[in-house]
């Protein structure tokens, strides 16, 4: 997903993942060029990163919020694409046809696995909110937009 020759305001500087404008993009470009009618959304919140934040310092928040980007990347590799909503909210889409039980598992595992970073050992837990959506008849990025506020939580 990243690219290093990429413009600044598409690519977060901190994950390296596409900022939520360019997510959804890249997203809407899959749909129609793959003929894909249907996505799963997961919506991923560190849970207190805040208070981590507050206790680690800035930079090795923003080293923790690069590691889980790297992360994501290397284990959900079934995805149309991740990104990185905002804070500390990252976004996974998924084609319709894809297990989503299976990836929620994953994501559990993926939470409870620790981060070494400057001598800390950083254990996140987090929040997932879950969409399935139509997309064949209205833009992923007024869908998302429609159902922001109307995720399930996990």
């Amino acid at each position: 997903m990243s690219d290093e020759n990429q413009p600044s305001e598409i690519i977060d500087p901190t994950t390296k993942l596409p900022n939520r404008t360019f997510g959804c993009q890249l997203v809407e470009d899959l749909l129609i060029k793959d003929k894909i009618q249907q996505v799963q959304v997961i919506v991923l919140e560190i849970s207190r990163f805040g208070q981590i934040s507050d206790s680690v310092g800035g930079r090795i928040a923003d080293r923790i919020l690069a590691k889980v980007a790297k992360r994501l990347l290397a284990v959900f590799n079934k995805t149309l694409c991740i990104y990185r909503t905002h804070g500390d909210h990252f976004c996974l889409v998924f084609a319709g046809k894809e297990n989503l039980k299976e990836e929620i598992a994953r994501l559990q595992d993926f939470a409870q696995r620790p981060f070494a970073i400057s001598g800390n050992v950083i254990v996140l837990s987090i929040r997932m909110g879950i969409a399935i959506a139509d997309v064949k008849s209205q833009p992923y990025s007024e869908t998302m937009h429609l159902r922001r506020g109307r995720f399930t939580s996990c």
